[in-house]
């Protein structure tokens, strides 16, 4: 066990469910492509391509299956790892454990009040010290504005299930007022630790922002911001080399990308996108790309810096703007019509 660490194992796991869970999108990707075109074909076209889709996707669901087991496997041995090596830490001497407990109580009497997250309403207690301590770090290096819209609805804040486990993906309720998603899968979440309590909660603020009657990213404003970066995006892959868009493409694989990957895939209407997204069912919906863009930004900009730069580099424009945004929140504390909102914006551009 001493050539092994936690830290190690993780990772291997991260990158197991990611390669797992593009698998599995490039599956339902492969099966509604097929479906949307074979209706304009003759019956021998559709069979000699269903025998050729179906080989494929035979293929990528075994190795979906083997990789489900590896991750499986690779979650027993964390869990057998990190018990080990907090018995490796009980066992350390209490002169080094008073040193930690001297400067725990350092650290708490030079706590500001900036970066001490607000409660909000929980079905029950977050039950894990690790995760609350992660949200709280998140929330004390998170961007300004992104902090104090936070504060300013945090007492409307709401998650109705912090256990969910379906049907269906973590979500916000627009008529329920409230989030369902797991808070113990977000703690190892390999799109970065608390991005789902985040993501979700900026849909929630999306919406309370304008007293429940519309949401703050339905406006041309945001939108027209999108399309340009989607526009950019095309016109930069098709000037790159094949290396090159092969480099991009399995970035936007790995979890840490997956919010640029969803991006990419609303903004260019699938001409460039990674492992990770939503279905095209979905992606169909009215404002479907600006709800997901706001809840995206807004995530990121809650302490995770390394995120929030690539959002920032793929998408200047639309970053732009929800800052904006951001600012006409903390200015109005609840806009009052979108008008007066998409002409305030306007004029700051």
């Amino acid at each position: 066990m001493t050539n092994v660490n936690s830290s190690a194992v993780r990772h291997a796991l991260n990158q197991t469910t990611a390669a797992r869970e593009a698998i599995g999108y490039f599956i339902q990707r492969i099966l509604q492509q097929f479906n949307n075109v074979n209706h304009s074909w003759n019956d021998q076209q559709s069979r000699r391509l269903y025998a050729i889709v179906l080989d494929s996707v035979t293929s990528l669901r075994a190795s979906y299956g083997e990789l489900r087991s590896l991750e499986e496997s690779l979650k027993k041995t964390l869990d057998t790892v990190e018990k080990y090596e907090q018995i490796g830490r009980a066992t350390r001497t209490t002169a080094a454990a008073g040193v930690a407990a001297a400067a725990s109580v350092a650290s708490a009497g030079t706590k500001t009040a900036a970066s001490i997250r607000p409660s909000i309403k929980q079905d029950k207690p977050f039950s894990s010290p690790k995760y609350n301590a992660i949200l709280d770090q998140r929330y004390g290096n998170a961007v300004p504005a992104a902090r104090k819209v936070f504060d300013l609805f945090a007492e409307k804040l709401c998650i109705l299930n912090g256990n969910y486990s379906g049907p269906g993906p973590s979500h916000y309720s627009p008529a329920e007022h409230g989030v369902y998603y797991n808070a113990a899968e977000d703690e190892k979440n390999v799109r970065g630790a608390g991005a789902t309590y985040y993501h979700e909660l900026g849909h929630m603020i999306d919406h309370v922002c304008m007293r429940y009657q519309n949401l703050m990213s339905e406006n041309a404003v945001f939108h027209h911001a999108l399309v340009s970066d989607g526009q950019r995006l095309i016109q930069c892959y098709n000037n790159s080399t094949p290396e090159q868009r092969e480099r991009a493409v399995r970035n936007l694989c790995e979890g840490a990308w997956h919010s640029c990957s969803d991006l990419a895939n609303f903004a260019t209407n699938g001409h460039v996108c990674g492992g990770w997204g939503h279905s095209e069912e979905y992606c169909a919906r009215a404002w479907a790309m600006e709800h997901e863009a706001f809840a995206h930004f807004f995530e990121a900009s809650m302490g995770d810096s390394i995120k929030l730069q690539r959002l920032t580099k793929l998408f200047p424009n639309s970053v732009r703007v929800f800052n904006q945004m951001l600012d006409a929140i903390i200015k109005n504390a609840e806009p009052y019509d979108r008008e007066q909102r998409e002409r305030a914006i306007w004029e700051e551009r």
